[in-house]
């Protein structure tokens, strides 16, 4: 014999749901009730579970289906989004890569102008005192 909450647990359904099944003719022969509490018998504990069973059986595949096909449709649109995430990265990435080998050709052009460059000549001091106004 079990109680109503034990049989709820087995079947994976809410007291309440076993409770309205006990009022069916074909369970009330099998509660026994002491103080206040209900009891199932073997046979009657059989009859839940295959009641309980089926439509739970049956709900969790319309289920599974329902929230594969949304989980699917999901995942497809976040998939999508990604990939156009990557894209632009990618470009970015490219953009960066451009910028950084124009930066090191600009910095070598100046480097070879800086080292090439005459430097001034200094006057001396006959051409500071002869210089022309």
């Amino acid at each position: 014999m079990k109680t109503v909450r034990e049989i709820s647990e087995i079947v994976g359904v809410s007291k309440v749901t076993i409770y309205k099944a006990l009022k069916s003719p074909d369970i009330k022969p099998h509660i026994i009730r002491q103080d206040r509490i209900s009891f199932i018998d073997e046979p009657g504990e059989q009859i839940l579970v295959k009641m309980f069973r089926k439509v739970t059986k049956t709900n969790s595949k319309v289920s599974a289906k329902v929230e594969t096909n949304a989980e699917v449709l999901f995942l497809r649109e976040q998939n999508a989004e990604l990939l156009k995430q990557i894209d632009k990265l990618t470009a970015l990435a490219e953009n960066l890569t451009r910028l950084n080998e124009n930066n090191q050709v600009l910095f070598a052009q100046q480097k070879i102008e800086a080292l090439s460059a005459p430097e001034p000549k200094k006057a001396n001091l006959l051409s500071r005192i002869f210089r022309k106004k």
